[in-house]
């Protein structure tokens, strides 16, 4: 993923959006919240160079091309 977001710096790319499901951060039980990979993503892509947005998903409707309401 480094040489990817290293390459996107070299052509000007700004920077790159991150999805964060919460019910990935808090996947074990209420309450606990387990946000390591997500904190570890956004430093491997400052290092790079690049801002990071990131997007909360709360929800899980259109989770995926084969939902229902993916197109939606």
């Amino acid at each position: 993923m480094a040489q990817s977001f290293k390459a996107l710096s070299v052509a000007s790319v700004e920077g790159v959006v991150v999805e964060v499901w919460w019910g990935l951060v808090e996947r074990e039980k209420p309450r606990v919240y387990n946000r390591q990979g997500h904190l570890d993503l956004v430093a491997l892509v400052k290092r790079c160079g690049l801002k990071v947005r990131v997007v909360m998903a709360f929800h899980q409707c259109a989770t995926g091309p084969g939902n229902p309401h993916w197109s939606i």
